[in-house]
């Protein structure tokens, strides 16, 4: 029986030195547009026609909550456990009271809402463009989503970003850099300077209420330190459509785009550096739930997750954990030993997954009968560690 070990150092040979995410396996093959986390294990990605998909174990696996037909979701908010909203194409506005088991169909016609923000389970705001009357349209709920109120947002332009860092602060994103404010939880909007940016903005988040980003076109990062009254642009090292901001603090923060682009500050944006995402695939959504666990969505059921703050790997090697698996190659089972806590992921050389296992014990057998004959890289993640190797399957 042939049995090899598996160290860090040994990532840089299989052209792995940057992974910094894991791909997850969705079940899906359907675009995912927005994913929303309410803690370390419970969250949901939306996306088309009308998917919907939650998981109770930090991605582990994930269950779809919608039998994928109907109208685009853009879209997912949930302001405590149990209550969540998405929104998406046409004016659907879907509302569950009890985290995801059942969905009410609050839709309103002919609305095309691309971003959805509740304060609280009663107050809540979605915004995106009316291709009858006009575009820059939000509209606000005050009931809990039963009935919703248009907004004046100063704006032709579409919009498609809206958060809200206190009750009555509020920003939204949209086309051409449009970038406008309310004060008084959206009873006025004021339209605010982007700096001369004219590239459309799709996504605009305040980790505090003096300090904001949005991105967009054209690799665009933009930041305001006070608030919204003047905006700078930042130098993102990139020409990729970005389509998603969040940020951990004031310091900390994530951007994804077009090409599977996943970009990291840890200055307050002054520098941004390469988080490597591990896929090609366009990345509508990133979210953390806290400092270290991130996920991202994108095309094609695209679900990826970062256990250590999307550094890199290199700042992983004091946490050196050896890992051994054998039989190698095989053409059945793979034995796991290791003393270390995490989950096993296996993929093609391409990043796509086809196998995830928690690892719980001293010892686990996989079965991988299923794979074709060929080689695999398989991955052993914790909080600490990214251990990864060649596994042959015959």
């Amino acid at each position: 029986m042939k049995k090899f070990s598996i160290f860090l150092i040994f990532l840089s040979a299989l052209n792995v030195a940057d992974a910094q995410w894991t791909t997850l396996m969705s079940g899906t093959h359907y675009d995912l547009t927005s994913v929303f986390f309410i803690d370390s294990n419970t969250g949901y990605a939306v996306g088309v026609p009308q998917t919907i998909l939650k998981t109770t174990n930090g991605g582990a696996s994930w269950t779809s909550l919608s039998n994928g037909m109907g109208y685009s979701l853009a879209s997912v908010h949930f302001p405590n456990v149990n209550t969540g909203f998405a929104v998406g194409q046409n004016g659907i506005i879907l509302k569950t009271s009890d985290a995801g088991t059942t969905w009410v169909d609050l839709s309103i016609a002919q609305m095309n809402l691309n971003s959805v923000y509740f304060i609280d389970s009663i107050t809540g705001y979605a915004v995106g463009s009316d291709p009858f009357f006009y575009n820059g349209f939000i509209i606000k709920t005050s009931n809990g989503g039963n009935t919703w109120t248009p907004l004046s947002s100063g704006t032709n332009n579409v919009l498609q970003s809206v958060h809200f860092p206190s009750a009555n602060l509020g920003y939204a994103v949209g086309d051409a850099g449009t970038i406008i404010k309310t004060n008084n939880g959206g009873a006025n909007w004021i339209v605010v300077s982007s700096s001369g940016i004219h590239a459309d903005l799709h996504s605009v988040y305040f980790p505090d209420a003096a300090t904001g980003y949005a991105v967009g076109n054209y690799g665009t990062i933009v930041k305001t330190s006070d608030a919204g009254l003047s905006w700078t642009p930042l130098s993102s090292g990139t020409n990729q459509l970005l389509r998603s901001v969040y940020f951990t603090n004031q310091s900390t923060g994530y951007v994804v785009g077009n090409g599977g682009t996943c970009l990291k500050t840890s200055d307050g944006g002054i520098t941004w550096t390469n988080s490597a995402s591990g896929t090609n695939q366009l990345l509508f959504s990133v979210y953390f739930s806290d400092t270290n666990i991130g996920y991202a969505v994108g095309t094609s059921g695209t679900i990826i997750k970062t256990t250590n703050g999307g550094m890199g790997l290199d700042n992983c090697l004091s946490n050196l954990t050896e890992l051994n698996i054998y039989p190698n190659p095989t053409s059945t089972n793979i034995t796991i030993e290791t003393t270390a806590i995490g989950h096993i992921n296996i993929s093609n050389l391409n990043g796509k997954a086809f196998l995830q296992k928690e690892i719980t014990e001293p010892k686990t057998i996989i079965d991988v009968s299923t794979l074709h004959t060929g080689v695999y890289l398989i991955k052993f993640i914790n909080k600490k560690t990214v251990v990864a190797g060649k596994l042959c399957k015959e």
